[in-house]
């Protein structure tokens, strides 16, 4: 069996990799400038839009409650001599 492969772009300055917070950061400056064009106070979002909105904010919610650490790791000090 021949097994296909893609090869990698050959301008990694075009792929862009964003994470959730800076596609919601983005999202919201988008939302601020429509809003500052159209002259309106609040610009609203497709439902396709806002239920993903929903998804990226809990998964933002659980990503920072699982890295909070109850109790702080001691630093280990080098051994005198």
């Amino acid at each position: 069996m021949r097994s296909y492969y893609r090869p990698k772009s050959k301008s990694p300055e075009r792929s862009v990799w964003l994470s959730q917070k800076d596609k919601m950061d983005l999202l919201n400056i988008a939302r601020e400038n429509a809003a500052k064009i159209l002259g309106v106070d609040v610009v609203k979002l497709p439902a396709s839009v806002k239920c993903i909105e929903e998804q990226v904010k809990q998964t933002l919610e659980s990503d920072a409650e699982k890295r909070v650490r109850a109790d702080p790791v001691p630093l280990k000090k080098p051994p005198q001599t």
